[in-house]
């Protein structure tokens, strides 16, 4: 189970650009302890574009869930399971 993200987009034709994402929840929780993952950001939309984004985060920073995204010039920084 995953706890709520900082950012839950679901809708279709979004576009961000030089936005900065981070979750300073502490790093990284125990083995299979899903109650403390630090989900910054979850994607659900279709046809989504980041432009330069930085999305920081220790557990789970990237939730790229549904949809086709495309990511240009982003950083996408975690220690355990960073994009799933």
């Amino acid at each position: 189970m995953l706890t709520n993200p900082i950012f839950l987009y679901l809708n279709e034709h979004f576009m961000i650009k030089k936005m900065l994402m981070q979750n300073t929840a502490p790093a990284p929780p125990p083995p299979g302890d899903s109650e403390k993952q630090g989900v910054t950001f979850k994607i659900s939309g279709d046809a989504t574009m980041f432009l330069g984004r930085k999305f920081l985060g220790a557990h789970d920073t990237l939730n790229d869930n549904l949809g086709r995204h495309y990511y240009k010039d982003c950083l996408i920084e975690g220690s355990i399971d960073f994009i799933f």
